[in-house]
C-alpha cells in the first residue's frame, strides 16, 4: 500500500494534471487557467518533494518535460467553435487543490537556500552516484526538520545502474540495496567521542558529528582521526548530522548545499 501511495502522489497525479491541461484550450480564459495551475501545482509538488530514489532520477525529469509539451499543446490548440463550460465551483476546486500542493512545491523551494553559519565537510562516500533524500531546512524536503538536533540531517543512498536506490522497490535483503557495505570515510578531522551500537559519533572541533548506521565499524572510541579515515562501512542509508551543544548546524559538502533530489558523482 505505502509503494502505491508513493506511486499516485509522485507520478499519477503529476500525470492526471499534465493530462487535462494537455486536453485544455485557452477558451475558456478561466477554466484554462484553473487547469493550468493545478497541473503546475501538482507537476511542482512531485518534481520536487517526491523520493524520486524509489522511481529512478529519469522519470522525474520526463515528467517535468511532459508538463512541458502539454502546456504548448494546450496553448496552440484550436478553441472549440462552441466551447464547453465549466462551472465555477469546478475552477475553485482546481485553484484550491493548486495552492496545496504548490504551496508545498514553494516550502520546498526554500529548503534550497543555504542557512547561514553552515559548516563544510568532505563528502563521506566515494566510487559512485549518491542521490539526497532527505536533505534540506524545510519539512517538504526534509522529515527531520522538526527534530532540533538534526533538523539539517542529510540521509544518502547509492544509486544502480536503474538510476534508483534499489535493486527493487521492496528489497527484503539489506544487500540489496546499492549502498550497502560501501566504505564511509570521517567528513572532518577530529576524534571518535563515541560508538553505540551502529552509530559513529565524531568530535571535530566544538561539533558533534553523528553518522548512522554502519553496518561495520572499522575504528575505536577516543581513537583520534584526520578528514579521509575510513569510519566503517554503511547499512542501507547513510545518515549525517551535525550539532552544536542542543543545536543543529547546516552542513555544505565541497561547498554544496545538499537537498532532497540532487545527486553527487564521485570518483
Amino acid at each position: 500500500m505505502a509503494v502505491f501511495n508513493l506511486f499516485f502522489a509522485s507520478i499519477l497525479l503529476p500525470l492526471i494534471g499534465i493530462a487535462l491541461l494537455a486536453r485544455r484550450t485557452r477558451i475558456p480564459l478561466a477554466g484554462w487557467i484553473a487547469t493550468f495551475l493545478l497541473s503546475l501545482g501538482l507537476t511542482s509538488f512531485s518534481f520536487f518533494t517526491a523520493p524520486w530514489g524509489w522511481f529512478g532520477i529519469a522519470p522525474r525529469y520526463i515528467l517535468g518535460v511532459l508538463f512541458l509539451l502539454a502546456l504548448a499543446v494546450s496553448l496552440i490548440r484550436k478553441p472549440p467553435e462552441e466551447p464547453g463550460s465549466e462551472t465555477p465551483l469546478a475552477q475553485i476546486v482546481k485553484v484550491v487543490i493548486a495552492l496545496f500542493f504548490g504551496g508545498v512545491a514553494i516550502g520546498a523551494l526554500q529548503g534550497r537556500s543555504v542557512p547561514p553559519g553552515a559548516v563544510d565537510f568532505a563528502f563521506p562516500l566515494r566510487h559512485g552516484t549518491y542521490l539526497v533524500e532527505h536533505g534540506g531546512s524545510t519539512p517538504p524536503t526534509n522529515i527531520y526538520a522538526a527534530i532540533q538536533q538534526q533538523h539539517f540531517a542529510v540521509d544518502l543512498v547509492k544509486l544502480n545502474a536503474w538510476g534508483m536506490r534499489a535493486h527493487g522497490i521492496v528489497p527484503s535483503d539489506p544487500k540489496a540495496f546499492a549502498i550497502y557495505g560501501e566504505p564511509v570515510y570521517a567528513p572532518c578531522d577530529g576524534s571518535v567521542s563515541a560508538i553505540a551500537a551502529n552509530i559513529v559519533t565524531l568530535q571535530c572541533g566544538d561539533l558533534a558529528v553523528h553518522l548512522a548506521p554502519l553496518s561495520a565499524v572499522s575504528v575505536k572510541p577516543k581513537s583520534p582521526i584526520a578528514k579521509g579515515t575510513l569510519l566503517g562501512n554503511a547499512g542501507v542509508i547513510l545518515h549525517l548530522y551535525a550539532q552544536r551543544g542542543n543545536d543543529a548546524v547546516p552542513m555544505t559538502f565541497g561547498g554544496r548545499w545538499l537537498v532532497r533530489n540532487e545527486t553527487v558523482r564521485v570518483p
